[in-house]
């Protein structure tokens, strides 16, 4: 299945580049893929989450040997983090360019706590 799963990576990550290409060759403004995202996260900030939550998933793999202390306080201040830079989120936007910044690295840790991907070992990365 891994196999299968590295060819749809790959056929999946040359469409939507092809397409890409394309719709840059053209006149009209606004349709890349990046052009469109960048919009509707503009409009839906669950979207920039859900891409910083999938990112920290993906890039982020947590170790499994650290104590439920360490899990559950980093997930408090996380938290606690995402409050403050929503409560404080005019400055929040003036410090990271824009509020879709913001959800992107409030949904990053997230990611890896909330969804967490298991370190592989060094072995399996070779494969």
């Amino acid at each position: 299945m891994r196999k299968t799963t590295i060819a749809l990576l790959i056929l999946i990550l040359s469409i939507l580049i092809g397409w890409d290409i394309v719709v840059t060759s053209n006149a009209e403004a606004g349709d890349t893929f990046s052009e469109v995202i960048l919009h509707g996260a503009s409009r839906y900030l669950g979207i920039a989450y859900a891409f910083g939550a999938f990112t920290g998933h993906l890039f982020w793999p947590r170790n499994y040997s650290s104590s439920r202390l360490v899990y559950w306080g980093s997930f408090a201040a996380l938290i606690a983090s995402a409050g403050a830079l929503l409560w404080f989120h005019e400055l929040a936007t003036k410090i990271f360019f824009g509020k879709t910044i913001v959800a992107v690295l409030i949904g990053l840790p997230m990611g890896v706590l909330l969804w967490p991907q298991k370190k592989p070992a060094i072995s399996d990365q070779a494969n």
